[in-house]
């Protein structure tokens, strides 16, 4: 449960009730900014739950106040300026194009209205005024527009009742068939009812999943009792790796967190209200007079006293109550309602509580009138941008915990974040090249060492690992896996792939799923290939359907159905001898059902290079600061396939689609910079490149996305060639087995040429060493073919 959620953690009884974790006294916070009698409408209680379990909570309200006393809250959808221009378009059977176009030009920002984009642009006016068409559309576009468009269910809202809730409000019901108050949220609070968030905060889902991950080798660990004074933490922010911390993870913070230098979990807290529109203007300053640099010119003492720990900046709406209240004399009630009139800023009601503010500063502490208007004035500029001190004090003890969980306990901390991206493949990349950054190895599924999530696993160094999860793994379905696990837990490890069809249910763990997890290296451990076993995979189905069939039936063997053989005998062809596939299709599979790539990756070589910190990587795109459209940006990648393309005048044009260690990416490379390999280029696949582009926000799809490629150059790397025979021995796909195989092989061809073993691990990393003269070979095409599976690569 999240540590509380905006003004609530003001209130004192709350904290020591138990609802909210954050001392109201320890970081000055007001009860008055959560309930004062000034206040208007009814306060709410927001709670963040781990989404897991969120629904726990609301079948818990539900059995303690009655079925008929609980429901959820209806949302309406509006037809907004860029919404109806496409809907109306797609009625009057404009096409898609032309709709797309005129969209376009509508400003995306919320708020936004058709007339005042029309007030404001001449190209949306010219287009329009261009076409009967387009003139009758925008017509009915503003008619309808702001109209409800369709209803939904509100995310986190909850109504609860005194009694049965259709005494109250009309209900219907949802697309799940749960009960759906048909008032939306504001016509909830005013009929009087209390309506209740119950916020599922992924985030506390991974630090749940990272204590119980603690507590099995530190059992009373509980992050609610972690120091806030941990150094590392402060140091982890301070180094800016943030990948992961809870609101400080995108590119912008980054560098500010490196800049603003965090000491202590009030610059956190500071740091989560400053970063946002408006208030971000101030970080440059606040940094200055924190450091020493500037001084701060404060037009009364007692505005030190208000906003001295901020660096002279009001960064919180609780400041300017306080303002209000010590200089002019407000009840902080009363100072609440100043706040919001400066917040909306209308007119007549700010000159009323100028003149009010200025009489109190008067008669409070003798402050001449030019003077408390300045004062006035520079408040009035403050709350416009004045956060929320509550919610900023209970998320920044969020983001302490992530980071602190970072920090100290890293592997437990990476396992809960890659578990709970278990479904979405491209964010899985990007936490997996922290992982390597931080010299954190990625084991690859085992069926007999996998559990369903991700989950730390000590290897034979004695470091701590992370195992990556079966239900992670693409197309084999989470029950399924969950059944997998329970038949080992009970009857120990798989032997063979043999055993593993005889023991499970063919209709639950089928054709498909044990093909993919063949290809996924999760059997790799029966020391055969994957090859080999994907071709004899038919006939070990059949003969484990067929055994099946007679414990079925009762048709055991002559002493009982132990004497059944669990391993079906199978031909030698199809079995560890058939030659392997090569290195590339198999990270072409691992990729493709892992979303990245395990046992090696193509790009192996150039590690150092385009995974260093002079370029953006493609899994971070999203993070990417896109307001400045002439910054250029410096990126690398693998080219996995070139589209050649034309442009309406003819010119020809690629569009680039690109891989590094964190994922994916598409470029466009226009004429004057597109030269394909056939006319002397290095534009083909299979090319690693660096370029330069900026980076913007695509109008439609509203994801951020690499503009156009410029400066492209081919990346290269001096690989070291050894002289002889060189094999190589993955820690993640071979074992002790393997070596003993290779020593055979070696024995029986002996001859002068000197045989390598290259040992190479998940983060790239590799060790080479000679093999004593007793093994050296002689090179034959038969002694090629038997270490065939080791030569490739991986």
């Amino acid at each position: 449960v999240g540590p509380g959620r905006g003004s609530a953690a003001g209130s004192l009884v709350a904290y020591t009730m138990g609802i909210t974790d954050i001392c109201p006294m320890r970081f000055g916070l007001l009860f008055e900014r959560f309930l004062n009698p000034e206040r208007v409408s009814p306060p709410d209680v927001d709670i963040d739950f781990c989404v897991n379990r969120r629904m726990e909570v609301i079948d818990y309200v539900r059995q303690k106040y009655g079925e008929d006393c609980v429901s959820h809250i209806i949302t309406y959808g509006k037809l907004g300026a860029k919404s109806v221009i496409r809907d109306v378009a797609r009625v009057m059977g404009v096409s898609y194009g032309e709709a797309d176009t005129l969209a376009k030009m509508i400003e995306t920002k919320p708020g936004v209205k058709l007339q005042s984009e029309w007030d404001e642009k001449e190209e949306l006016r010219d287009a329009i005024n261009a076409s009967s068409t387009y003139k009758d559309l925008w017509k009915y576009a503003l008619r309808l527009e702001g109209l409800t468009r369709n209803t939904g269910v509100h995310a986190a809202g909850v109504v609860i009742g005194d009694r049965a809730l259709d005494n109250h409000v009309p209900l219907t019901r949802g697309n799940e068939g749960e009960v759906v108050a048909q008032y939306d949220m504001g016509a909830i609070t005013d009929v009087g009812l209390l309506k209740m968030d119950f916020l599922g905060l992924k985030n506390m889902t991974v630090i749940q999943e990272a204590q119980e991950h603690i507590q099995r080798h530190t059992p009373d660990f509980v992050i609610n009792d972690v120091t806030l004074e941990d150094q590392s933490t402060y140091d982890l922010l301070d180094r800016g790796e943030t990948m992961g911390v809870f609101q400080m993870e995108s590119g912008g913070m980054t560098e500010t967190c490196k800049k603003y230098r965090v000491r202590k979990i009030d610059d956190i807290i500071d740091l989560l209200a400053l970063y946002r529109p408006g208030a971000m203007q101030y970080i440059d300053e606040m940094i200055e007079v924190k450091e020493g640099r500037k001084a701060v010119k404060y037009e009364h003492p007692l505005m030190e006293e208000i906003s001295g720990s901020t660096y002279g900046v009001m960064i919180y709406q609780e400041q300017v109550q306080n303002a209000a209240k010590l200089l002019a004399g407000y009840t902080l009630g009363g100072a609440d309602v100043l706040r919001r009139a400066m917040g909306k800023k209308k007119v007549e009601e700010m000159n009323k509580q100028r003149e009010i503010f200025i009489a109190g500063c008067k008669e409070h502490n003798d402050i001449e009138a030019g003077l408390a208007s300045q004062i006035f004035d520079k408040i009035a500029g403050f709350a416009g941008y004045g956060f929320n001190k509550s919610h900023s004090a209970c998320y920044g003890m969020i983001s302490y915990w992530t980071a602190y969980l970072k920090a100290n306990f890293p592997v437990e901390f990476m396992s809960a974040l890659l578990s709970n991206e278990i479904n979405n493949t491209d964010k899985i990349g990007v936490f997996v090249s922290e992982c390597y950054r931080m010299g954190i190895e990625i084991l690859p599924p085992d069926l007999n060492k996998s559990q369903l999530r991700f989950s730390p696993e000590k290897m034979r160094n004695g470091e701590l690992s992370i195992r990556y999860g079966l239900a992670a793994i693409k197309n084999v379905g989470e029950a399924a896996m969950g059944l997998l696990i329970q038949d080992r837990e009970e009857n120990g490890k798989f032997e063979s792939l043999e055993e593993l069809a005889n023991r499970l249910d063919g209709k639950v763990v089928n054709k498909r799923i044990l093909e993919n997890l063949i290809k996924a290296g999760a059997l790799d451990w029966s020391g055969e290939t994957r090859a080999g076993m994907t071709l004899k995979l038919e006939k070990v189905l059949q003969s484990a359907s067929a055994l099946q069939k007679d414990r079925a039936s009762g048709q055991g063997a002559l002493f009982g159905f132990d004497d059944i053989p669990t391993a079906v005998p199978m031909t030698a062809h199809a079995g560890e001898q058939l030659e392997e596939w090569s290195k590339e299709d198999r990270l072409v599979h691992e990729k493709e059902l892992l979303g990245f790539y395990v046992t090696g990756h193509p790009l192996d070589r150039f590690r150092g290079v385009i995974d260093s910190e002079g370029y953006t990587p493609f899994g971070m795109l999203a993070e990417v600061d896109t307001s400045d459209r002439r910054r250029k940006y410096r990126f690398g990648g693998m080219i996995s396939l070139v589209e050649h393309k034309t442009t309406r005048a003819g010119k020809p044009f690629g569009v680039l689609h690109l891989e590094d260690f964190t994922g994916d990416a598409e470029v466009v490379c226009w004429s004057e910079t597109y030269i394909p390999a056939k006319e002397g280029g290095i534009l083909e696949a299979g090319k690693v490149i660096r370029f330069e582009s900026g980076v913007q926000v695509d109008d439609r799809t509203e994801e951020v996305r690499i503009s156009g490629a410029t400066k492209i150059t081919e990346v290269k790397t001096k690989a070291k060639k050894v002289k002889g025979l060189e094999l190589t021995i993955s820690v993640l796909r071979h074992s002790a087995k393997d070596l003993e195989k290779i020593k055979g092989i070696l024995r029986n061809h002996p001859g002068k040429t000197e045989v390598y073993l290259r040992f190479i691990g998940s983060k790239g990393r590799a060790a080479i060493m000679t093999v004593g003269e007793s093994y050296q070979v002689r090179l034959t095409e038969k002694l090629k073919g038997e270490l065939s599976r080791w030569m490739d690569g991986v």
